[in-house]
């Protein structure tokens, strides 16, 4: 996933850009303490690269495994919770330190 080139959808034949999730989950699958998402970043790219073993593009791979295990969207929902909470939270903040007793 970080260090193996692959031939890219661009016509590049490179490694994969940096991803702030994948790198975020990589942290914490490390740690030990992970979100679900986190997991199956895990079981995406090994399903992912038994195709491309198959000889099958990169691309094409990436979309056959989103349908089983995908990732992103995954991610992407667990972001968008932490986003919405940190939103309320601040709200909720400046409501009280505004009111008036």
């Amino acid at each position: 996933l970080f260090y193996d080139e692959h031939d890219l959808s661009d016509g590049r034949y490179s490694v994969f850009d940096a991803s702030f999730p994948i790198a975020q989950s990589w942290m914490r699958l490390s740690a030990g303490s992970f979100a679900y998402h986190d997991f199956v970043l895990l079981l995406h790219e090994k399903y992912e690269i038994g195709i491309i073993k198959q000889g099958v593009d990169q691309e094409t791979a990436h979309d056959k495994t989103n349908v089983y295990y995908n990732y992103s969207e995954l991610a992407d929902s667990f972001y968008k919770k932490i986003s919405n909470g940190k939103k309320r939270n601040r709200n909720y903040r400046r409501r009280k330190e505004t009111k008036l007793w």
